[in-house]
């Protein structure tokens, strides 16, 4: 890292700058008031104090709160790392001490973040190399995030980044899969939560996405088996045959999936069907469904091959379904007593509902929302109708289906929502261009192209096209920043907890929306003529391993 001066650097709740003896002294001090914390105590191993910060020596930078006390240190080491014929400079984080009696391990974060930044920006262009970075990361929480990840951050693009937005939608308290593939169904109930909020004067509501969940899953237990019976005279390696048996029961889902779950069902409020476990950690449930449903397609081809009635075995299935479920998830409540208290602390008790009578009560108009979808490859018509093959996940229902539209409507259609107090869900590639932890995406968040002196850049249809692209993740738009009418960043409602980003809430610059947001949700009526007559029209089938899929 190269820095001409020692001025701090305020970033948010800390100030970062290279320590004076004073503060090296109190360096020291923490590292002894928190033995052990300090995973690599290069600096303190030495002697009783840090080395200086002289040319090829560690130097130490510290994080400042706003009482200018010291909360976390890290040294970091120049060194010469080849690359293929060249010798480029950089720095090694060597160690990090967290002040544990002021409980800053945010400002460790902090920190770490932005030592990197500042070394990139200042020409040094290799990763955290010295054997300490792995135990570092872990240490900071960055399991998911590979040094260069941090590495390649572009600290211009990760300081011009704020949260606040011109058109904002209040929050509600934030949501969490957890380490479950139900995105798609907490962004819906997302959605649907700001009008109950609104009507009842509500602080804040959450619907049970397990009651949704347990009927998504049996209607997809339901259209495997019934899929595999009229598929039972192809082969078992045949392509679609082959991709049902190899995921016959994910997480995933749609919007078009969601809408009609709860037309058909209902919903309920959290307390009526919380979480359980297996709802929040699916693998082992999915597991066994997936053996379960495997099982039964040998036995329902077997049947049609003998020319037996497979029925039998399918209702056996479904009933062996429905247990597994039950077991996981518990079993959904055909009533609940529905009462509230309101922002005014006023108390109300309606009374006791099915989720179907809630939904009809406090759900309404989404027989009105699309999902329109930016699909910039060649040979994807705009203003046109698709679906996609074997989506039926609900049987006797359409597939999935979408109209696309130019990128320009896609944002004209947010923003009206947003403006009128509608988060819009939306589907994007989650994990490009993002740092997680700070809860931001831009187009150019990372430079890989400068750290590997290659060529990488992609456009979006070539991404798509590539497979280097696709929709991985659910959320909702709950606000917008806009410049002239123009828009230059989204703030964002995840479902990942209130420990990223800005208590669950993350940044979008607009740049990120033209280049990995590829579908959103709106009213039919904020869309032009020419996509409102693409609704009409009859669908183009897109087979089921598109990427849009």
């Amino acid at each position: 890292m190269v820095m001409t001066s020692s001025a701090a650097v305020s970033a948010g709740r800390f100030a970062f700058r290279i320590v004076d003896e004073e503060d090296r002294r109190e360096y020291v001090a923490v590292q002894r008031r928190a033995p052990g914390h300090s995973r690599y105590g290069v600096i303190a191993s030495t002697s009783s104090e840090p080395p200086g910060s002289s040319e090829g020596a560690p130097r130490v930078m510290g994080a400042f709160d706003r009482a200018d006390r010291l909360v976390a240190m890290a040294g970091v080491l120049p060194m010469v790392v080849r690359i293929g014929d060249r010798d480029v400079p950089g720095y090694g984080v060597l160690d990090v001490a967290v002040d544990l009696l002021r409980r800053s391990p945010g400002a460790a974060r902090a920190l770490v973040v932005r030592l990197l930044a500042d070394e990139r920006a200042n020409g040094s262009a290799v990763s955290l190399v010295h054997p300490s970075a792995p135990v570092l990361h872990r240490y900071l929480g960055y399991e998911a995030i590979t040094p260069l990840e941090l590495r390649t951050l572009d600290r211009a693009v990760v300081t011009s980044i704020d949260t606040s937005v011109s058109d904002l939608i209040p929050d509600a308290a934030v949501t969490d899969q957890k380490r479950s593939g139900r995105c798609w169904t907490f962004a819906g109930l997302n959605v649907l939560r700001t009008a109950l909020m609104k009507e009842l004067n509500l602080e804040s509501v959450e619907l049970s996405q397990n009651f949704v969940y347990f009927h998504d899953k049996l209607e997809k237990a339901a259209a495997f088996l019934a899929r595999a019976i009229v598929d039972a005279e192809r082969p078992l390696d045949d392509r679609e045959v082959a991709a049902s048996l190899h995921e016959p029961i994910g997480d995933g889902g749609w919007w078009p999936q969601f809408a009609r779950l709860v037309a058909k069902y209902g919903v309920v409020p959290h307390y009526a069907m919380p979480d359980t476990d297996s709802a929040t950690r699916s693998e082992t449930m999915n597991t066994r469904l997936s053996t379960l449903l495997r099982r039964a397609a040998l036995r329902l081809r077997a049947a049609v091959t003998a020319g037996k009635d497979p029925e039998p075995i399918r209702a056996a299935a479904m009933e062996d379904v429905h247990r597994v479920l039950s077991i996981h998830l518990g079993t959904p409540p055909t009533d609940f007593v529905w009462q509230y208290r309101d922002k005014d602390k006023a108390f109300h008790r309606v009374g006791t509902l099915t989720p179907r009578e809630f939904a009809q009560r406090y759900v309404t108009g989404l027989e009105e929302l699309v999902v329109v979808v930016h699909d910039p490859r060649p040979g994807i018509a705009v203003n046109t109708r698709f679906g996609i093959d074997r989506t039926d996940i609900m049987v006797g229902e359409p597939t999935q289906e979408h109209v696309t539209a130019e990128l320009d409507v896609l944002k004209a259609a947010a923003i009206a929502s947003i403006q009128d107090g509608e988060p819009v869900w939306f589907g994007c590639d989650v994990a490009k261009q993002r740092e997680k932890e700070t809860g931001i995406w831009d187009a150019a968040l990372h430079d890989y192209e400068g750290l590997y002196g290659v060529e990488l850049s992609m456009t979006k249809a070539e991404r798509l096209l590539a497979r280097e692209s696709m929709l991985t993740h659910a959320m909702c738009l709950t606000g917008v920043d806009l410049v002239d009418g123009v828009p230059r960043r989204w703030r964002v409602e995840n479902s990942w907890g209130d420990k990223l980003g800005e208590k669950g809430f993350h940044t979008m610059n607009d740049s990120w929306f033209d280049e990995y947001v590829f579908q959103v949700v709106v009213r039919a009526r904020r869309l032009p003529a020419e996509v409102r007559a693409a609704l009409e029209a009859e669908p183009v089938i897109l087979p089921s391993w598109d990427p849009i899929a």
